[in-house]
């Protein structure tokens, strides 16, 4: 019988957990928290996005599309609902494919996971921390108290830096490079942006649907139109996450970022000069806010005001200004918001040192990695939570047998 230990008790851990305890292995589930699957508990505001029916490559940022192509092929989508429905797990589907547990309820997803782990025979050991493994004739897991001996195959999904509070760490990439593995440098993702300076603070707290470019040492990389939130601090909302992988890469990298705004993605320049020409027209003595607050949030119209530097009432030449400026709003920005609030992390485990139909390390034969350890990471929508699944149940079956 082989003996396994698996070091983080998070999507990929568990499953991996469960698929090799099936496969007639003893397995030794390891997690630093005093609770298996935080992340989880809490993920899509409680309700666990945990998939998505639409699974594609192009859906995650890696150097290797072959690499996503077969987890994501081997364990698709149905099997994997398949899976979840044999744990007293249904999914149901929703917003064009992404799947959550029918109750919506994180904590659900979580329990049903723990439950199979107890029937399977799994020993979970929270509170937990490994520091260092040892290889011999066996692997030797060292944790702060106490050491763990006689394992056959070791599986690192120990995760990432991403929401610390919920304990991610770089103690996983440590444990991979002891055995030679390569980390690539990480960075926040999914993540929102810090601004250097303008007047957005104004607008703190208001949402507002708009168009949204990444620009990169001045030239365009990505354009989305969605939600925005104006922050104290910059900005977030769905558009801000979606592009926020490739400019906190490229802040990583030392560029030069700025975003673009379209505050009316609706309208051409022409169009909205004459929406606001006809506004100006009929009430010639209202003010510049009076008059743009018709047609934006009280709050997002003073912060583009001050950003044009127009103050009283209108004109022709300051309507020009005012509606090129809302087309074409631009900050510069100064960070990402920290792994403290990232949903992920970019960079990590390079995937060319995984063999990717077992997730068995090229350097270090019996020792496996999975999840978010890995140099991938998906768009939101379950995409990332399904990478961890994939990698989790092929590393358990591989170790299992």
């Amino acid at each position: 019988m082989q003996k396994i230990a698996i070091i983080g008790a998070g999507a990929g851990g568990m499953i991996a957990a469960i698929t090799a305890a099936r496969a007639g292995a003893h397995v030794q589930l390891f997690e630093q928290n005093d609770a298996p699957g935080k992340k989880l508990r809490i993920a899509g505001n409680g309700k666990c996005n945990i998939s998505n029916a639409k699974l594609d490559a192009k859906h995650y940022h890696c150097e290797d599309k072959k690499f996503i192509n077969y987890l994501i092929n081997e364990f698709n989508f149905p099997r994997f609902e398949k899976f979840c429905f044999g744990l007293g797990l249904p999914l149901l589907q929703r917003d064009g494919g992404k799947a959550y547990p029918a109750s919506l309820e994180g904590k659900a997803v979580v329990s049903a996971f723990v439950r199979k782990l107890g029937d399977l025979g799994v020993t979970l050991r929270t509170g937990c921390k490994i520091t260092a493994i040892d290889k011999d004739r066996t692997f030797t897991l060292h944790g702060e108290k106490q050491s763990f001996e006689g394992f056959d195959k070791v599986l690192l999904a120990a995760g990432s830096q991403a929401a610390p509070g919920l304990g991610g760490s770089a103690g996983g990439y440590a444990l991979a490079q002891s055995f030679g593995h390569e980390c690539r440098p990480t960075f926040p993702a999914l993540v929102q942006y810090e601004l250097q300076s303008g007047p957005f603070a104004i607008a703190a707290g208001v949402k507002t649907e708009a168009g949204l470019t990444l620009l990169v040492e001045g030239r365009k990389h990505y354009e989305t139109r969605n939600d925005l939130l104006f922050t104290k601090y910059g900005l977030s909302g769905l558009a801000v996450l979606d592009s926020s992988y490739l400019g906190a890469k490229a802040l990583q990298q030392g560029k030069k970022v700025s975003l673009g705004l379209d505050l009316f993605p609706e309208h051409s320049v022409e169009e909205l000069e004459n929406l606001l020409l006809k506004l100006y027209k009929a009430n010639k003595h209202y003010d510049a806010l009076a008059l743009l607050n018709a047609l934006l949030h009280s709050k997002v119209a003073k912060a583009l005001l001050r950003h044009c530097g127009i103050e009283g009432t209108l004109d022709r030449k300051k309507i020009k200004k005012l509606c090129f400026s809302a087309k074409n709003w631009e900050f510069a920005v100064a960070d990402t918001h920290g792994f403290a609030h990232a949903e992920i992390s970019g960079g990590g485990i390079d995937v060319t040192e995984v063999e990717k139909t077992t997730m068995e390390s090229k350097k270090q034969k019996g020792l496996y990695l999975c999840g978010e350890m890995l140099d991938v990471a998906g768009k939101r929508g379950g995409y990332n939570l399904h990478f961890a699944w994939a990698g989790g149940f092929i590393a358990g079956r591989a170790m299992g047998t």
